[in-house]
C-alpha cells in the first residue's frame, strides 16, 4: 500500500454543530492518514464554524474555509477548487465513517485501475441500523456498456442491482471527479449527487464496487421532507429536466427516455408515500403470477412493504386463501386486518405453498434456508422477483 498518495475529504458544513465534532473525530482516526481534510463552512449561524477551527488547531490536515452561505453544490466545488490529493472523497457534516474506509477504498481504486470506487452504507433512522448494499462486488468494465448499466443500476429503482446516488458512499479520481461535478448547476441541491454520478459513469472506462459498508448516513428530517409533497415533486421535475438535459449532451437521450421517464413516475409516487401526512391505499410490489396459486392454502413469509402487497393482492381474489402470516419479526408488525405471527408457528397451520414476499433474492435464499432447517418441505418454498408498479 503506497501511503504517499494524498486523499482530500470534502466536508460541506452548515449549522450542524450538534453533529459535526463527531464527523470530524471519525475522518482524523482514519486507519489511512495521508488525508488532506476540507471543512467548508457554509455561512453557519451556530457554533459549527467554531468547532470546525478548533480541531484545525489541532489537526495540521484540516483546513476550513469560511464562506458566506452559498449551498450545498457551492461549498463542494470550494472545497474541490482546494483539493490537492490524487484521490476525492465527500463526507456531509453530520454523519460518520469507519476507521478503515478511505484505506480499503484505496487499496480498491489502485489494485483494479479503476476510475472510482462505491460502497454500500447504513442507514441510521429512529435508532434502527439497515445495511444498504444491494449490488455485487467486483469490478465493473463499462467502456462499451454505459447505456445498459446506467439503466440496470440507477435508472431502474427497483433492481436488486441499485447503485446508490450518494456521492459520499464513494472514492474517486480527482481529475474525474472535478470534471464532472463542475457540471452541476450550483443551484441544483436536490439530486445533486446523482447528477454528477451520471457524468462520472459517462467519463470513466471502469469502476469498483465493493459490498461493504463504512458510510453512517444519520437519516434527520429536512425541511423538504416536512414541507408536504407538492415542494418535492416541483423539485424532483426540476431534477427530471436536468437529468434529460445531461442525457441528451452524452448522446443517450433517445435511448434512455423511457428509462428515465419511469424513474421520474416511480421517484414522484415514492416521494408522495413517504410523506408523513399523507395516506393512501397505494401497492408498489405483485406476486409475478398470482393465478398459478388459485385454489392453493397460502403461508405468506414477510410482513414488510412487499408483504403488506402481496396480503392485499391474494386478498382481492376469492381463489388464494392465506392460512398464516408470518414474520421473523412479527412483534414488529401491527395491523388491524391480521395477526403476524413468527416462523417457528407454522408447524400449526396445514399449507400448500410458502411465499416469500421480499424483494432480493439473497434475503429470500437465507429464508429458504431457514424454513428447510426448520422442516418445511423445499418444493412449498416459493420466491418469484416481485414486480414493481408495472
Amino acid at each position: 500500500m503506497n501511503d504517499e498518495k494524498l486523499i482530500s475529504i470534502i466536508v460541506p458544513v452548515y449549522n450542524i454543530e450538534r453533529y459535526i465534532e463527531k464527523c470530524i473525530l471519525s475522518i482524523i482516526d482514519q486507519t489511512y492518514k495521508n488525508l488532506q481534510i476540507i471543512l467548508v463552512d457554509d455561512g453557519s449561524t451556530d457554533c459549527s464554524g467554531r468547532i470546525c477551527d478548533i480541531y484545525m488547531g489541532k489537526d495540521q490536515r484540516i483546513q476550513v474555509i469560511h464562506q458566506k452561505n452559498a449551498g450545498l453544490v457551492c461549498a463542494r466545488k470550494i472545497g474541490l477548487k482546494k483539493a490537492k490529493g490524487e484521490f476525492i472523497g465527500f463526507v456531509d457534516g453530520d454523519d460518520y465513517i469507519d476507521k478503515n474506509m478511505y484505506l480499503e477504498m484505496l487499496q480498491d481504486i489502485l489494485l483494479n485501475d479503476v476510475d472510482f470506487v462505491h460502497t454500500g452504507y447504513l442507514e441510521e433512522r429512529n435508532g434502527n441500523v439497515k445495511l444498504k448494499a444491494d449490488f455485487e462486488s467486483g469490478v465493473y468494465d463499462i467502456e462499451n456498456d454505459k447505456m445498459d448499466f446506467l439503466r440496470d443500476y440507477i435508472l431502474e429503482v427497483s433492481s436488486d442491482n441499485s447503485l446508490s446516488y450518494s456521492i459520499w458512499s464513494k472514492l474517486f479520481r480527482r481529475e474525474l471527479i472535478e470534471k464532472c461535478y463542475q457540471k452541476v448547476p450550483n443551484d441544483q441541491s436536490y439530486g445533486e449527487d446523482l447528477l454528477a454520478l451520471i457524468s462520472c459513469i459517462f467519463e470513466s472506462s471502469r469502476i469498483y464496487m465493493r459490498k461493504k459498508a463504512y458510510y453512517h448516513y444519520v437519516f434527520r428530517e429536512s425541511s423538504i421532507t416536512n414541507s408536504g409533497w407538492i415542494p418535492v415533486a416541483v423539485k424532483t421535475g426540476d431534477l427530471y429536466k436536468c437529468l434529460r438535459k445531461q442525457l441528451e449532451d452524452y448522446k443517450f437521450g433517445p435511448e434512455l427516455e423511457a428509462s428515465l421517464n419511469r424513474w421520474f413516475q416511480l421517484h414522484i409516487i415514492e416521494n408522495v408515500l413517504s410523506m408523513q401526512d399523507i395516506r393512501l391505499d397505494m401497492h408498489r410490489y405483485f406476486y409475478p403470477d398470482v393465478s398459478l396459486l388459485f385454489g392453493k392454502r397460502i403461508a405468506l413469509y414477510g410482513a414488510g412493504t412487499v408483504g403488506k402487497d402481496y396480503y392485499a393482492q391474494f386478498c382481492k381474489y376469492m381463489q388464494c386463501k392465506i392460512v398464516v402470516w408470518v414474520d421473523r419479526n412479527a412483534a414488529k408488525y401491527k395491523y388491524e386486518y391480521n395477526t403476524v405471527v413468527c416462523p417457528d408457528q407454522l408447524s400449526k397451520y396445514s399449507f400448500d405453498v410458502c411465499i416469500i414476499a421480499v424483494n432480493r433474492q439473497s434475503l429470500a435464499d437465507h429464508i429458504k434456508y431457514e424454513l428447510i432447517e426448520c422442516g418445511i418441505e423445499e418444493n412449498k418454498i416459493i420466491w418469484k422477483k416481485p414486480k414493481y408498479l408495472q
